[in-house]
């Protein structure tokens, strides 16, 4: 491989080696502790929301660098609603996640008619919804919490301290059905990849070289002041995964990418006991590196 190529490998996959990088680190810091089933457990629920918001998140920025400010009140707010119509409203789980659904788009296609055909701008029209929506959930909940008492809806949607997939085979300190899903997941993966990429090369395509409810679910509750900061979380997670700060350029396995490292550095902040004001310090500035080494790298290739 000449220069140039293993170039843009190294460029390209970056975040990953840097995750790679961060683990290793966290795994002498912390003993080897990050890495413990529990903690790898830990690592993916807690930050699943992360996940599905910074996917979202990425369609804004692909659009020319715009964000949405108002997804951690969004969030809240749907969340508050649900909780509401389950808990005080006895209304069935599935009735209540499909109205928390209908309630999420119809928010999202609320703020798109402001920014798409009235051309109001995005930063604005997302920051009145993070101030509407942060407002509304403390009405509908009344300033209060609801705690959720379905075990079903807790469990589907990852919340509570013991919801971890069953071991179907009763293997005594393993879990075989974990393993045996992963694999499997990993090898439909693999061949699904392999054949698109036989595709491309059939067709002469050029390839590349080197192979809401979440929320609550969590926390089995609902209160005002879920959903504070998760914009940031998705944000971050975009422009650390290799989003583009100008737009145009972002993938979504770059975003779970971007949001695993995140996830990484807090877990490993956390076992070490670091204080969450310097875990915050930490944060911003890898997402400020995330965004120089964007803006740096576009002017070299440029050059």
């Amino acid at each position: 491989m000449d220069k140039a190529n293993m170039k843009a490998v190294l460029q390209k996959y970056t975040m990953i080696i840097v995750l790679v990088l961060v683990t290793l680190f966290f795994t002498w810091k912390t003993g080897g502790k990050i890495l413990l089933p529990q903690n790898i457990s830990n690592l993916i629920s807690q930050n699943a929301y992360v996940f599905v918001l910074a996917t979202g998140m990425l369609l804004c920025i692909l659009t020319g660098g715009n964000i949405d400010l108002s997804v951690g009140s969004v969030v809240c707010f749907v969340g508050a609603v649900g909780a509401v119509l389950m808990e005080n409203y006895k209304m069935n789980m599935g009735v209540a996640v499909i109205a928390m659904l209908v309630i999420g788009t119809l928010i999202g296609a609320w703020q798109g008619y402001w920014i798409a055909f009235v051309r109001i701008p995005p930063f604005i029209t997302t920051l009145s919804g993070m101030l509407v929506f942060r407002g509304l959930s403390n009405v509908v909940l009344n300033g209060l919490t609801v705690s959720l008492n379905s075990e079903t809806f807790i469990k589907i949607f990852g919340g509570g301290a013991n919801c971890f997939v069953p071991d179907f085979f009763g293997v005594e300190g393993f879990n075989l059905t974990c393993m045996l899903a992963g694999i499997l997941a990993a090898v439909i993966y693999i061949l699904l990849k392999v054949k698109g990429r036989m595709n491309r090369v059939k067709k002469g395509y050029e390839v590349d070289p080197l192979s809401g409810m979440l929320t609550i679910a969590r926390m089995t509750s609902a209160q005002p002041t879920y959903g504070q900061n998760y914009e940031m979380d998705a944000i971050g997670s975009c422009f650390i995964g290799g989003a583009s700060a100008y737009g145009g350029v972002g993938t979504v396995p770059g975003v779970i990418v971007g949001a695993i490292l995140m996830g990484v550095i807090n877990l490993g902040m956390s076992i070490m006991g670091v204080d969450a004001n310097y875990q915050r310090v930490v944060k911003g500035l890898v997402l400020l590196a995330a965004v120089i080494f964007d803006v740096v790298s576009k002017r070299e290739a440029q050059k």
